[in-house]
C-alpha cells in the first residue's frame, strides 16, 4: 500500500500548491505530464486512505509538515530487494515527491555524495563465438547483468532453460537461505551435475555442494581496498590480523589455483569449437594470442591483493599516504588536518564546512564558497540553484518514455491487480533485518547469538488472542511453497492481518553448530513472484495461515 500512500502525498503537495515551485521550474521535466496524470487519477487522501489505513487527514498533514521543513525533509527509499510487484513506481514517486520539495543534492534531502577515486587495475577477459545470452533476460522488462536470481532459478529447476544449466559455481551467497521458495532453490541443486561453494563456514548451501573450497575468514586475509562515497567519503582497507588456519585460503588464491588448472583444458575446446579463434590462429602465434587475449584466466589473480591494493591506491595518492592507510586503516585527502576528537564519544572526520552535501553541477552563476561552504546560507536557496543531473534530459524527470516502449507505466501508476489483498483469516507475511542480525551469514556467531538466540513471529495481540495464541507459544506459518515452526511475540506494535519475522535465522546445516535451527527462516515461506520490470523478488506479497501447535 505504500504507492497509494505516496501517490496521496504528491496530490496534496500538487493540489494545494505547496512544493517548490521555483526548483520544479528550474530542474524538472515533463512536471506538467505528471501533474496531471495525478490530479485526473484522483489520487486523493480519501482514495488512499481505503487502501492504506491511513486516515486522510494525517495524510493531508504528513504532505504539509514535509513540504514546510523541505528541503530538508526525505522520503527515504531504503535499500533492500523489493516488497511487492509496484515497487518501482513505489521507489520513483518517493524520489520525485522529495524532489517536489526541492530535497535533491542537499543537505537534509537525498545526497549523493562524493566518492574518491581508485587507480586502473585492468586485465583482459576472453571474448567467445559461440556465447550464448542470459536464459532470463525476457523474464521482466529490464533485465540487468546480474539478471533475474529467481526467474533464473524457477528456469533452470523446472527445465524451461533453452540450453542445459549443468554447473554452478556459488560465492559470498547462501542461497537456500537467502532466495524465496527454499524448495524450489533445492531443487535447482539437484539437477546440477556440479555445485561448487566456497564459503567461511558450513551454511546451508556448502551441504548442498559436491565441492566446497574453504575460504579463510576476514581476520585471515586482506580484503580489496574500497572506496566508500558519501558526504564524508574515505577509501578503507582491511588487513589481515593472523595467517589463515587450516587448509583455508583467501578467494584470490584459491581462484588462481582454479584458474592454472582449468585455463589449459578450457583453451582446447575453445580451439576445437571456436570457428573466430581458429581463424585467428591461421596467422598468429598460439601462445601469443592464448596470452594476449584473456584466455589464460589465471592472469587476473597472479598478484596478491595487497600488491593489487598498493597499485589502485598509490596511482593516485601516492606512497606517503599509503603508509597513512596501511596505519590507519582508512584515508581521504586532510585527514590528518580534518580528524579530531570532540569528546570521548565524539570525533569529527570532515569539519562540518568541507562535507559534500551537494555534488551536482549547478547550472546558474553561484558563490561556491558561499553556497558550498557556509554554514549560515539557507539550505533552501542552495536547493532552489538549477542543478545537472546524470539523466538522458539532466534534470529531473517525471515522464519516462523508454519504460513505456517496454511496457511498463512511464509515470508511477497504481494498479489494484498488483495489490495483494489478505482474505479474512490469513495474514500478509513481511520480514526484515535487525541491527545485530543483518545477514544470514552472520547466524552462527555466538557473541551476536547471545544478543538474540532465535527469531519470534509477530503477530496482533489481539488477533493472537482470538487464536489462543500466547507470548512463546510455539505456532506453523504456511504459506504456498512451505511452512515452518516458531515461537510467538502478540504486540500491538504490529497492525492486524499482517505478521513479521526477522531475516537469517533457521540454518538447517548441523555443521553450524550454534545457528543449527535456531528459529525460522523467511524464505522458507516467502513465494517466488518476480518484480516486472526489474525481475526482482518480491518479499512481501506472500499470504499465510497460522495455527497453534
Amino acid at each position: 500500500t505504500d504507492l497509494a500512500f505516496v501517490l496521496a502525498l504528491t496530490y496534496v503537495a500538487i493540489s494545494d500548491q505547496i512544493y517548490n515551485r521555483s526548483y520544479v521550474a528550474k530542474n524538472f521535466v515533463d512536471f506538467d505530464k505528471y501533474k496531471k496524470h495525478i490530479i485526473e487519477n484522483e489520487y486523493t487522501p480519501e482514495w488512499a486512505e481505503k487502501i492504506t489505513g491511513i486516515p486522510a487527514a494525517t495524510i493531508c498533514k504528513i504532505a504539509h509538515d514535509f513540504m514546510a521543513n523541505a528541503p530538508q525533509a526525505v522520503y527515504y527509499q531504503g535499500r533492500r530487494t523489493t516488497w511487492s510487484k509496484n515497487d518501482f513506481q513505489l521507489r520513483r514517486a518517493m524520489a520525485l515527491f522529495s524532489a517536489l520539495g526541492g530535497g535533491i543534492d542537499v543537505k537534509g534531502g537525498i545526497v549523493f555524495g562524493k566518492k574518491l577515486p581508485l587507480g586502473e587495475h585492468t586485465t583482459t577477459a576472453p571474448m567467445y563465438a559461440q556465447a550464448k545470452p542470459r536464459i532470463d533476460k525476457n523474464l521482466a522488462a529490464v533485465v540487468g547483468a546480474t539478471g533475474t536470481w529467481v526467474g533464473w532459478r524457477n528456469m533452470v529447476a523446472e527445465g524451461k532453460s533453452p540450453y542445459p544449466i549443468r554447473g554452478m559455481f556459488v560465492y559470498k551467497q547462501n542461497p537456500m537461505l537467502s532466495v524465496p521458495n527454499t524448495a524450489k532453490t533445492r531443487q535447482m541443486f539437484e539437477k546440477m551435475d556440479l555445485v561448487v561453494v566456497i564459503d567461511t563456514m558450513p551454511s546451508d548451501t556448502a551441504m548442498m555442494a559436491d565441492v566446497i573450497l574453504p575460504e579463510c575468514t576476514y581476520l585471515e586475509r586482506e580484503d580489496p581496498v574500497q572506496s566508500f562515497a558519501g558526504i564524508e567519503p574515505a577509501i578503507a582497507v582491511r588487513e589481515k590480523a593472523i595467517d589463515p588456519m587450516y587448509e583455508t585460503k583467501p578467494v584470490i588464491e584459491i581462484m588462481r589455483g582454479l584458474a592454472q588448472k582449468l585455463s589449459k583444458p578450457l583453451w582446447e575446446i575453445t580451439k576445437k569449437y571456436d570457428e573466430d579463434v581458429q581463424e585467428e590462429l591461421e596467422d598468429t602465434d598460439e601462445e601469443e594470442f592464448y596470452e594476449e587475449n584473456g584466455f589464460d584466466l589465471s592472469e587476473p589473480f597472479m598478484h596478491s591483493q595487497e600488491e593489487t591494493n598498493k597499485h589502485l591506491f598509490v596511482e593516485k595518492y601516492g606512497e606517503e599516504a599509503w603508509g597513512i592507510l596501511r596505519e590507519k586503516g582508512v584515508f581521504y585527502p586532510n585527514m590528518l588536518s580534518y580528524f579530531k576528537k570532540i569528546d570521548n564519544n565524539t570525533y569529527q572526520c570532515y569539519p562540518k564546512d568541507r562535507k559534500f552535501y551537494s555534488v551536482l553541477k549547478l547550472e546558474e552563476e553561484y558563490d561556491a564558497e558561499t553556497f558550498l561552504h557556509d554554514l549560515c546560507v539557507n539550505p533552501v536557496d542552495i536547493a532552489d540553484l538549477k542543478r545537472s543531473f546524470n539523466t538522458p534530459n539532466k534534470k529531473v524527470e517525471c515522464y519516462l518514455g523508454s519504460m513505456e516502449s517496454r511496457g511498463v507505466d512511464p509515470m508511477p501508476t497504481w494498479k489494484d491487480e498488483e495489490f495483494v489483498k489478505v482474505p479474512s483469516g490469513q495474514f500478509k507475511f513481511i520480514s526484515g533485518r535487525h541491527a545485530q542480525f543483518t545477514q544470514n551469514s552472520s547466524q552462527n556467531n555466538i557473541m551476536l547469538l547471545e544478543l538474540m538466540r532465535e527469531n519470534y513471529i509477530w503477530i496482533n495481540d489481539q488477533e493472537a488472542k482470538a487464536l489462543g495464541i500466547a507470548f512463546g507459544d510455539t505456532v506453523e506459518v504456511s504459506s504456498r511453497v512451505g511452512r515452518v515452526r516458531i515461537k510467538a511475540y502478540p504486540t500491538p506494535k504490529i497492525v492486524p492481518q499482517t505478521v513479521f519475522y526477522i531475516h537469517g535465522f533457521g540454518a538447517k546445516s548441523e555443521g553450524l553448530t550454534f545457528a543449527h535451527r535456531n528459529g525460522a527462516s523467511d524464505n522458507e515461506i516467502i513465494e517466488d513472484t518476480i518484480e516486472p520490470v526489474h525481475g526482482c523478488a518480491n518479499m512481501h506479497d506472500t499470504i499465510v495461515s497460522i495455527k497453534k501447535v
